[in-house]
């Protein structure tokens, strides 16, 4: 996505060294607030969110996204002058993050996790990677595309981490925690918004999220928004050259990150 691209990254050390994302603004979490969201103690079993609640916030979010967004100053010197979303466009993940997450979320000092309907929470069964400059709408019609099962709780980032501000720890911290959640949870769900040139691809992030759910031996699914899914399929049957063409283009080199630092990080882990 356009920066900022799986948000504020701490540097890692090789392989296992990999963060799960989080959003920066001018909030500073104290160290209450991290012990006050559960979502942040690995003492305790990995929350996840259901499908259900997924589906209301897409719908706050297909509401809002009929007037006019405000200036993502959140992006600090990564855009300057700061875009605003226009009326009717849809909101991005990153869009949900700034303009219903965070103000609904104590200025996001807890999670989304922490406030939402305890019978929406449970133990994460989907490790949810996605871009977050993709539409939030289209996630969201992807999860429920896969069927996930009633009972599913997904683990996606902008729900279960506070989003007001980076939270940093030392890098055994996150070297240890990232690999240690998406091994509890042991199936990750990789949401593309287009069969042809998803933006997952592209990230760095995300291309990392990939290779630790190997590292882990997770399961893996992938997930499409239901046009995208019927064009697939008509791919795979008529053209499966051009399918073999949109995943092989995918190369850590020259996928982004909004910060520079964390993609010569990433390159030389």
């Amino acid at each position: 996505r356009p920066p900022p691209a799986k948000g504020d990254k701490p540097v890692f050390a090789p392989l296992t060294g990999l963060s799960p994302s989080d959003t920066s603004s001018d909030v500073t979490r104290t160290p209450g607030d991290v012990q006050r969201s559960r979502s942040t103690s690995l003492s305790q079993s990995t929350p996840g969110v259901s499908v259900a609640s997924l589906v209301a916030l897409a719908e706050d979010a297909r509401q809002a996204r009929m007037g006019l967004g405000p200036p993502r100053t959140w992006r600090g010197a990564y855009e300057s002058p700061p875009s605003v979303r226009a009326p009717g466009q849809p909101l991005t993940t990153e869009d949900v993050c700034h303009e219903i997450i965070i103000p609904r979320t104590r200025k996001g000092r807890v999670a989304f996790v922490d406030v939402v309907d305890r019978v929406d929470v449970g133990t994460a069964t989907h490790f949810i990677s996605h871009a977050w400059s993709t539409p939030f709408e289209g996630l969201v019609a992807a999860l429920v595309a896969a069927r996930l099962g009633d009972t599913a709780r997904v683990w996606l980032d902008l729900l279960v981490e506070p989003q007001g501000a980076p939270l940093r720890m030392p890098r055994e911290w996150w070297t240890g925690a990232f690999l240690a959640r998406m091994r509890s949870i042991g199936h990750v769900v990789l949401v593309l918004d287009r069969w042809d040139a998803p933006a997952l691809l592209t990230r760095a992030w995300c291309l990392w999220e990939m290779l630790a759910a190997q590292h882990v031996s997770a399961q893996v699914t992938v997930a499409l928004p239901p046009g995208q899914r019927g064009a697939l399929v008509r791919a795979l049957t008529d053209d499966f050259d051009s399918v073999t063409m949109a995943v092989a283009s995918a190369s850590l080199a020259s996928a982004s990150t909004s910060r520079p630092e964390d993609k010569h990080a990433i390159l030389a882990a």
